[in-house]
């Protein structure tokens, strides 16, 4: 599924916006439910929008890649 966001400083850390994500200005409703009307009439954007964000969760953000790179770390401590 596409994501709506509210801009953060930390999103660009993660995400690229307009790319992974679509990014709106924190309380602004207007520009959610804009950003909310856009995505529901465009379903090629939809996609666009859904699949390599979604690709990248599953690659870098899971409980099991923190935990993979956790014990990285705890390894070369041990």
């Amino acid at each position: 599924k596409a994501v709506i966001a509210t801009h953060r400083s930390w999103i660009a850390d993660y995400f690229i916006p307009g790319q992974d994500l679509v990014v709106v200005p924190p309380n602004d409703p207007g520009a959610l439910a804009h950003a909310i009307d856009a995505l529901s009439r465009d379903s090629e954007k939809r996609k666009h929008l859904a699949a390599p964000g979604h690709a990248k969760v599953v690659a870098h953000y899971t409980t099991k890649t923190f935990a993979r790179a956790l014990l990285g770390v705890m390894d070369s401590v041990i």
